[in-house]
């Protein structure tokens, strides 16, 4: 409603009474029907318009009489809080999901807000294969001496890139070493956008906007919506807060209202099933260099590490040995084997 201006105020006492007596409901109206109730609130509306022209005052002034039309569902509460109904939270499902669709939109972009999520996804996707792919590669790369071969001569390579300061050669070759272990060990982590907050901030409220919109909802009426759904769907209802029916429209689609708020507690991974055991004879385990044993994920970690001493080192030892030298390949299989087991425990 208009804030009356000082002309309204000059009208008079005379004006100002009937002005008053056209916005107060008398208890006699409830005792007719709708269409005589519209019948007098069109009649004060007139009589109001005819006394302010008669007074001198421009009508559009005038506070406007009240309808007897019922407020709309989800309208807002005396007071100015909304009132979550059935159809509120119905548009609160229908916003949500335009938000995540308009959040994932922006993920898919060929922008560097988008690239940065696409690649941070397929990375997230590829990590744990790669982790898994480690420990069988290392024992192959054991007892297959073509796939070593193979591995110490790219391993050469980067070293001699890094030696010439060649960061887009080292890059290469230290890719092509990530995926003789497997394909998913080529896939890199993204790095992170300096102004990644401001790109958040920026997408969603491209989101939020598009709830607004899809939702028929203020930016305060979607605020007082969300409130009240966190407050039920957590169990954190305070007295006065939201009414048993609040929280019945709520809990009706609590389901629903979980997954698109991201209200669910995170996914505990499943146990891992136990191998099953093989009938068949037990299959020699492949015999390992001297001073040699399966890696541990700490001993992984160091191999990764000093990946180019390693080689250089076996490839000194594999000359020794060629040259019968057993002493000194003996020497830097107990080297190989320190850089190996350093801060992994007691060296085996």
């Amino acid at each position: 409603m208009p804030t009356p201006n000082g002309r309204f105020f000059a009208i008079g006492p005379v004006v100002a009474l009937v002005v008053a007596a056209l916005v107060v409901t008398t208890p006699a109206s409830a005792q007719f029907g709708g269409l005589k109730k519209k019948a007098s609130a069109d009649a004060a509306a007139k009589a109001a318009e005819e006394a302010a022209k008669a007074a001198g005052v421009d009508p559009a002034v005038v506070p406007a009489a009240p309808t007897a039309a019922a407020a709309p569902a989800g309208a807002p509460a005396p007071g100015g809080k909304l009132v979550v109904t059935p159809e509120v939270v119905d548009r609160m499902v229908v916003a949500h999901k335009a938000r995540l669709a308009e959040l994932g939109a922006a993920k898919k972009e060929g922008t560097p807000y988008g690239r940065y999520y696409t690649g941070k996804a397929a990375y997230e996707v590829a990590e744990p294969k790669c982790e898994a792919a480690r420990p069988g590669f290392y024992q192959r790369l054991a007892t297959d001496q073509k796939l070593g071969d193979k591995y110490s001569a790219l391993a050469d390579k980067m070293s001699e890139a890094h030696d010439k300061g060649d960061k887009a050669g080292e890059a290469k070759y230290h890719e092509e070493l990530d995926g003789m272990m497997d394909p998913s060990c080529k896939v890199k982590e993204p790095v992170r956008p300096t102004d990644l907050s401001e790109l958040d901030r920026d997408a969603n409220d491209r989101a939020e906007k598009a709830a607004l919109k899809a939702g028929n909802f203020t930016p305060t009426e979607f605020g007082q919506a969300n409130d009240a759904a966190v407050a039920v769907l957590g169990g954190n209802i305070m007295q006065g807060q939201q009414s048993p029916s609040e929280v019945a429209a709520i809990n009706a689609r609590s389901a629903e209202l979980k997954d698109l708020m991201g209200l669910n507690p995170p996914p505990t991974a499943p146990a891992a099933a136990a191998a099953p055991v093989a009938a068949a004879a037990p299959v020699q385990a492949p015999v390992m260099p001297p001073g040699v044993t399966m890696p541990s994920d700490c001993e992984v970690k160091n191999i990764e590490k000093h990946e180019a001493e390693i080689d250089a080192l076996g490839d000194r030892g594999s000359a020794a040995s060629d040259a019968g030298n057993t002493a000194l390949m003996m020497a830097i299989a107990d080297t190989i084997n320190r850089i190996r087991t350093a801060g992994c425990g007691k060296t085996k």
